[in-house]
């Protein structure tokens, strides 16, 4: 009987667990980035605006952090350990897979662009925040918050080229930045955010302004204006 005793506890958190995993719904996330309305396939080729101004997008990568889902203003799910990499050279980067609880409701999706102080504080990390994949500049500087680098007609700078290394999370310039959509369902099982690149450029004097590396007054405004390239996609 105490043998019968011990096993059922075992047995009944087992089952509990089981209905915990399948009480969960998958809420697929993507990112779609194109130049207006020219997709980018940068795991192809390099990217050619076609316009006037023969501006090549040659490297795209942002990190997107703090993922959290809201409804009624109040978070309902947060995402443990959320940290993503999204690289445009990389097709199966640009997406990734949220397990919200079947009981969530939400109405709106929040998520930062970049990486928060707290996380730079601590140092170099693995996995999506690896030195190695290229977003990492030292222990004073930090994490690189996005990325972009290619060439534009207009540029000044050699063989016309641009680079826009974009970080820093030291008062009174950090650069990590918050973006916000509303749900056109409270139970959504595919979100898909397009990243206009075009809007960035087209607020950017690249004649002049061309090679940010450095964390600074700079950086951030351009940070802020990354920040508004990011818009909800309808089906």
């Amino acid at each position: 009987m105490a043998r019968i005793f011990l096993l059922f506890p075992l047995f009944w958190i087992h089952s509990i667990q089981t209905i915990h995993a399948q009480s969960t719904s998958k809420v697929q996330v993507s990112f779609v980035i194109q130049y207006n309305q020219l997709p980018l396939r940068l795991w192809d080729s390099s990217f050619y605006s076609g316009d006037d101004d023969s501006l090549t997008i040659d490297v795209c990568k942002f990190y997107v952090s703090n993922v959290q889902f809201l409804h009624n203003g109040r978070v309902v799910w947060r995402e443990a350990n959320s940290y993503h990499l999204i690289n445009a050279k990389n097709e199966t980067s640009l997406g990734f897979v949220c397990n919200l609880p079947k009981d969530v409701h939400a109405d709106s999706i929040r998520f930062q662009i970049g990486i928060d102080s707290a996380t730079n504080l601590e140092g170099v990390k693995s996995g999506q925040l690896d030195p190695t994949n290229g977003m990492y500049w030292t222990w004073q500087s930090g994490y690189i918050n996005w990325k972009l680098e290619g060439k534009a007609k207009q540029s000044t700078y050699r063989r016309h080229e641009y680079e826009f290394h974009v970080g820093g999370y030291m008062a009174p310039y950090p650069t990590i930045r918050q973006v916000q959509f509303a749900l056109d369902t409270i139970k959504p099982a595919n979100i898909s955010i397009g990243v206009n690149l075009a809007k960035f450029f087209q607020q950017v004097d690249i004649k002049h302004q061309h090679h940010i590396m450095t964390p600074g007054k700079e950086s951030s405004r351009l940070a802020a204006i990354f920040q508004t390239i990011f818009i909800p996609n309808k089906d």
